[in-house]
């Protein structure tokens, strides 16, 4: 099971260091994978949930991305260079460039399926989380408490 830390977050939302690279390479030294939010501007790429705040480091393991690209020439850089990306807003579910199926907080999860924010849904009980995205074969579970998760 895939384990994605929404942002960088590993313990509880963090907004004030949220796509941050420092707060990413943490998140990705204890191995987890990481969500990050992704703007093309000018020819650069920058982190940031609302507006672009961070450039994008290059030492950051592509194969450990999961970039939401946040505007229309992030999405088109990060497919023409093969990385892990998607882009939504409030869709119920949408495909990754990789055929996972990303899927909105609070919607039905299953086959193939990246549980994102289980947190989101009050009546979900954290330390039950990983047992029940093996039972109906999700792929991946991206949240911001995935340290808790993980148990």
């Amino acid at each position: 099971m895939i384990l994605i830390a929404h942002r960088g977050n590993i313990e509880g939302a963090n907004p004030s260091q949220e796509n941050s690279p420092e707060y990413l390479r943490l998140a990705l030294s204890l191995e987890f994978d990481v969500e990050v939010d992704v703007w093309l501007l000018e020819g650069q790429l920058w982190l940031g949930h609302d507006r672009p705040l961070y450039l994008m480091p290059e030492d950051l393991p592509q194969a450990r991305l999961w970039c939401h690209a946040k505007n229309l020439e992030a999405l088109m850089w990060l497919l023409r260079n093969r990385y892990n990306t998607f882009w939504h807003e409030k869709d119920c579910y949408t495909l990754t460039s990789r055929g996972h199926i990303w899927t909105y907080p609070g919607q039905s999860i299953g086959q193939g399926s990246v549980w994102n924010q289980p947190e989101w849904d009050k009546s979900v009980n954290l330390s039950l989380v990983m047992q029940q995205a093996i039972e109906v074969g999700c792929v991946g579970i991206c949240s911001d408490w995935v340290k808790q998760i993980r148990g």
